[in-house]
């Protein structure tokens, strides 16, 4: 089972100061992610976008497998 947001939530004022404050915090690891880094710290920020990306994308309808 995966984990969905309804509708409802998604329209809650927490979540929506919450999803403003991942957008914030992605655009900063991209900026990150575009100075020259080690191998090592590009990828720990590359893993923290994709976490960021991840929240981001619970306001999205996922497809429903069967």
């Amino acid at each position: 089972m995966t984990f969905q947001l309804t509708k409802m939530e998604r329209a809650d004022p927490l979540f929506l100061k919450l999803k403003a404050h991942y957008e914030q915090k992605l655009a900063n690891l991209r900026a990150m992610n575009d100075n020259d880094n080690t191998h090592e710290a590009t990828a720990g920020t590359r893993g923290r976008i994709k976490e960021c990306k991840l929240f981001l994308s619970l306001d999205q309808d996922q497809p429903v497998i069967e």
